[in-house]
């Protein structure tokens, strides 16, 4: 699943301060505001409790910070998780 970073709100419909909205098979992570790197991360965790565990990080806001961020909250012990990282790091 394509990940994408949102500095926007989510819409109304995905609830108030959601972390995480879905269109078209890409995941966006909402994270303007406060505590922007705690929120990507609390959106991973989500996402793989959700049970995704093939992610691919896409768009303009991922930065070594960001990703790290994410990637801290999508680690599982199991090592059966796949993240492909953004090629222009």
């Amino acid at each position: 699943m394509k990940i994408n970073l949102s500095k926007k709100q989510a819409d109304e419909v995905w609830g108030k301060k959601a972390l995480l909205s879905f269109d078209n098979g890409v995941a966006k992570v909402h994270f303007g505001g406060d505590d922007p790197l705690g929120k990507i991360q609390r959106a991973a965790r989500k996402l793989r409790t959700q049970g995704i565990d093939d992610v691919e990080l896409e768009g303009k806001y991922w930065t070594l910070p960001t990703c790290w961020a994410f990637y801290q909250g999508f680690y599982s012990a199991k090592q059966d998780f796949a993240i492909e990282f953004p090629s222009d790091l």
